[in-house]
């Protein structure tokens, strides 16, 4: 099947693009939900405001991807590579990034909440007014400079993120903050 990507307007809910090569493609404002882009390469993407609610995409490709405002709420992207990617104002609400490549990744914003960044790599990552309440971060590598923007988050919802213990020795001593108990 051969599709003009510049004027399609239908739903793609469930298309298999595992393997897909859309470098550079624009597909902002699309209803991509439970598409499978494993493998893919949608490296310099535009996905702005789409909805890859429950997408699937090990191992995808996503690096300085335009994903502002995209809904990946629930999505599975263990292994993926978001290498300066923008997610301002994304939804990833229980979202799956186990081992994720996330340098530079940009999460202003965003909605945090109960995603799973374990064995992430988030050196260089902006968290500045995103919502981290109840986010996994065991095994995820920092530096100083997105720790920083930790401490930026939503409403201190970092507080209430579960970190390994000398991220939250750290955060908690930068930010002068007395845990009760921890995680």
């Amino acid at each position: 099947m051969e599709v003009n990507l510049k004027t399609w307007k239908q739903d793609a809910t469930g298309l298999d693009w595992a393997g897909a090569y859309f470098r550079r493609i624009r597909l902002n404002e699309k209803d991509l939900c439970n598409v499978d882009i494993a493998f893919s390469d949608l490296s310099h993407a535009d996905l702005g405001k789409s909805n890859l609610h429950r997408a699937k995409g090990i191992g995808t490709h996503l690096e300085s991807a335009r994903l502002s405002g995209c809904n990946l709420q629930e999505a599975r992207l263990r292994g993926a590579s978001f290498t300066n990617a923008n997610l301002h104002d994304a939804n990833l609400v229980s979202a799956r990034l186990e081992s994720a490549d996330l340098q530079g990744a940009q999460f202003n914003r965003a909605f945090l909440q109960d995603a799973h960044f374990d064995g992430a790599n988030l050196t260089g990552a902006c968290f500045v007014q995103a919502n981290l309440k109840n986010t996994r971060f065991c095994g995820a590598q920092f530096d100083e400079s997105a720790l920083k923007t930790v401490l930026k988050a939503y409403n201190d919802t970092w507080k209430k993120a579960v970190f390994d213990e000398d991220i939250w020795q750290y955060l908690c001593r930068e930010a002068g903050f007395v845990p009760q108990n921890h995680q």
